[in-house]
């Protein structure tokens, strides 16, 4: 993929028995120090763990499962020099969930394998820190997070400190329960102390449950520094509100991301939509901008839109991956997602990547949508003519507000929105024979 987040290249790589290899949102991708990759992930069927090995083009140098008459899901790797190390939970015959840590050498053979937790409870591992080759220390969770009610579940940041062999050293978990959910994006600072993100889990009935997201900051001792929370109310909804990843950005700041459903007080019967978010914020967790966005949206349907990885350049832009899913009450599908937004939070590219192969659009065509934000006029201008089509323009709500026919040879239209309410605003560009571009921009008077 390049910098505009067209797709360069595209490998598949297949199980042989005919499952189906997946990724969550807080898995692995790595590049290795012989400039190929690795990934971790499971099968769908089976609930076997995979690790892939490639070359630094994308060819297959192995396809490794780790089989399992239950759950195994490899989440996080770390390369060393004699092999890798392999984190994240397996179940075990009680059918509750331990972390679970793996050595594997450079062939994807295992070496030795570790279990931290209680048998009565859960525990996932969610990330691998290293302290120095000798010392590393695993982020999680802790609880019991399967009963008929709700009111009997708990769950509580984690941290098991371990030697290089995987020994445990010491463990640590947060208290009161459901405070923190999770460490995950788990960040060693340089005097010692932890940066991580959360959420605090709202028990509302014996079905019911809402998440606050949640940035801890905790000294070397798992002393509180501060927390913050970057949702004001929890919503009703399974899973809805969460943090995935902290990376640090080039000025001095952090960035997270995650997703969330938004909630409208004003209009409580609004349908709900799931929405991926980026967060930056400062080293005292003061807030610097916050951009929440879709990939798709449907009036009725809203849908669902996850970021759960980010990576940031040097010019401080972030790229977040996730997914997306489309729905029109008939038609489903998942892609994958790719967010760039620039080191100020503006979306420099928002595009949509097939998780099952490439298509390419039948009529790919550089566009660009400017000034965003707009005041009086917005310009659309493609770098050449594309086939009799239309643009269609839906505000935050999935409202269309303007469709626009295209001709046959224009290249650009203007959009007078002096008389616009200001808000955030979808896009869409069809052409006759299908191709299609999307993206958004911001009105503000």
């Amino acid at each position: 993929m390049d910098t505009l987040g067209q797709l360069i290249d595209f490998h598949y790589y297949q199980d042989t028995s005919g499952d189906y290899f997946s990724q969550s949102l807080n898995v692995d991708v790595i590049k290795t120090t012989d400039g190929g990759y690795m990934m971790t992930g499971s099968l769908i069927y089976t609930n076997n763990g995979v690790i892939i090995k490639t070359s630094s083009d994308g060819n297959l140098e192995f396809y490794k499962k780790y089989p399992d008459d239950k759950i195994f899901s490899p989440r996080k790797i770390m390369e060393r020099h004699d092999g890798y190390l392999v984190l994240g939970y397996r179940q075990r015959a009680n059918f509750r969930t331990d972390v679970y840590l793996m050595k594997i050498d450079k062939q994807g053979e295992i070496v030795w394998e570790k279990f931290y937790g209680d048998w009565e409870l859960d525990e996932v591992g969610y990330c691998l820190v290293m302290i120095d080759p000798n010392h590393f220390v695993i982020g999680g969770s802790k609880g019991i997070g399967n009963a008929p009610n709700l009111y009997n579940t708990y769950t509580r940041s984690s941290f098991w400190g371990i030697d290089s062999l995987g020994n445990q050293q010491w463990q640590w978990h947060s208290n009161p329960q459901n405070i923190e959910s999770a460490a995950l994006g788990l960040q060693h600072l340089p005097d010692g102390g932890w940066l991580y993100c959360t959420r605090n889990t709202v028990i509302m009935g014996p079905l019911d449950w809402g998440g606050l997201c949640k940035i801890v900051r905790r000294d070397s001792n798992m002393n509180l520094v501060w927390q913050r929370t970057l949702l004001p109310q929890p919503i009703l909804t399974w899973e809805a509100n969460n943090l995935w990843d902290i990376k640090p950005t080039p000025d001095g700041n952090w960035v997270a991301v995650g997703h969330w459903i938004p909630y409208y007080t004003e209009h409580p019967d609004t349908v709900s939509w799931q929405g991926g978010f980026v967060h930056k914020f400062s080293p005292d967790g003061d807030s610097i901008w916050t951009a929440l966005d879709t990939a798709f949206y449907h009036p009725v349907y809203g849908l669902e839109n996850r970021l759960g990885g980010a990576a940031v350049l040097p010019s401080g832009s972030v790229i977040a991956v996730g997914y997306a899913n489309s729905f029109d009450g008939a038609n489903f599908k998942s892609w994958a997602w790719v967010l760039k937004s620039d080191k100020d939070g503006c979306v420099d590219t928002l595009c949509t990547v097939v998780s099952s192969g490439h298509e390419p659009l039948p009529e790919p065509v550089a566009l660009r949508v400017y000034p965003n934000p707009a005041g009086d006029w917005v310009r659309f201008q493609w770098s050449a003519p594309i086939s009799d089509g239309v643009l269609t323009i839906a505000d935050a709500t999935g409202r269309v507000v303007l469709r626009a026919p295209l001709q046959a040879r224009q290249t650009a239209f203007v959009w007078d929105v002096a008389n616009i309410a200001p808000g955030v605003y979808f896009y869409q560009i069809r052409s006759e024979k299908g191709a299609a571009q999307t993206g958004k921009f911001v009105i503000r008077h």
